[in-house]
């Protein structure tokens, strides 16, 4: 699959667009919050380091956290804009299913976190 052979950004880009696939590292349950009831670890619009969390996937009663700094491929200390989540909380992905769309964030000099702090107040 995709997620686990060597890869590149340009290998997950969108043709045309600026955009860029994540795609799920391996098969299981994906949530969207740590916990029912909490907020979701990030929705369309957030900007976000590599090392945010970005979603859970469990697998065997096992719930591991999945952000970019993972897949190897993004470049650290870049932040991203998330564009689109796509699966839904409980919804079960298969490896290399599309999970988000993000587009890096060039020129921003706000903390990663400032932008969801913004739209809060």
């Amino acid at each position: 699959g995709i997620a686990g052979d060597a890869i590149n950004l340009d290998a997950l880009r969108i043709p045309g667009t600026e955009e860029i696939r994540v795609l799920a590292p391996s098969a299981g349950l994906f949530y969207r919050t740590p916990a029912p009831g909490e907020p979701d670890f990030v929705r369309a619009g957030d900007r976000v380091d590599c090392d945010r969390t970005l979603c859970l996937l469990e697998a065997m009663k096992t719930f591991r956290p999945v952000n970019l700094s993972a897949f190897k491929v993004f470049p650290a200390g870049a932040t991203f804009e998330i564009v689109r989540v796509v699966p839904v909380t409980g919804q079960t992905v298969n490896r290399d299913d599309l999970l988000f769309v993000v587009r890096q964030v060039v020129g921003d000099t706000a903390a990663p976190s400032a932008r969801r702090e913004r739209q809060a107040d």
